[in-house]
């Protein structure tokens, strides 16, 4: 009994193989889709979706990502599949002006791939709950970048600031504000 079991999984797995080798020429030409940054490639990706070998080729490729828990999962698959700066445009249900994603054939094969995992296995509100948490977060990363590039630009200018102009032959040169410092002796 425990034989078949474990020739039965070798049979699947050897079938998966076989599939993921035949499509592997196919699917490095799909990668190339990967991740979407802009409306036209969503557009582009949705409409061959319908295919069955595109939709096929698409889960496999999703299906060897992998994970270690629901949100590592989620979280390895919407990177692939969608730039950060692109997914900010989007929610799971289209709430507040956004795009809906779960109406999209790339959504629904991203939320099948998800919940076909075993190992951990996934429920459909588990894994609905990631892909929103995913997305907005995608708009939180954008929003620390563009934090993150204002304080260079502040630390920047708070640099200038500090500089004053040093004349030499006639041309301003810009030298570093000397800084008093007090050196304390360790063996006093």
């Amino acid at each position: 009994m425990l034989c078949k079991k474990i020739f039965d999984k070798i049979d699947e797995l050897e079938k998966k193989l076989k599939t993921s080798q035949t499509t592997t020429n196919e699917s490095d030409e799909e990668d190339d889709d990967f991740p979407i940054s802009n409306m036209d490639d969503f557009d582009s990706v949705n409409l061959k979706l319908p295919n069955e070998t595109t939709r096929k080729q698409l889960r496999i490729r999703l299906d060897s990502i992998g994970g270690k828990n629901v949100g590592d999962i989620v979280r390895k698959i919407c990177v692939f599949c969608l730039n950060k700066k692109f997914a900010r445009n989007f929610s799971w249900e289209g709430n507040r002006g956004n795009m809906c994603l779960k109406d999209t054939m790339l959504g629904k094969v991203m939320l099948g791939v998800i919940l076909k995992y075993e190992k951990p296995k996934i429920k459909s509100h588990e894994a609905i709950l990631a892909i929103q948490n995913w997305l907005r977060h995608a708009k939180d990363g954008m929003k620390a970048e563009l934090a993150a590039a204002a304080k260079k630009r502040r630390r920047i200018k708070t640099m200038k600031k500090r500089m004053i102009p040093k004349k030499t032959e006639g041309h301003y040169h810009l030298r570093p504000l000397m800084m008093k410092i007090k050196i304390f002796s360790l063996f006093d």
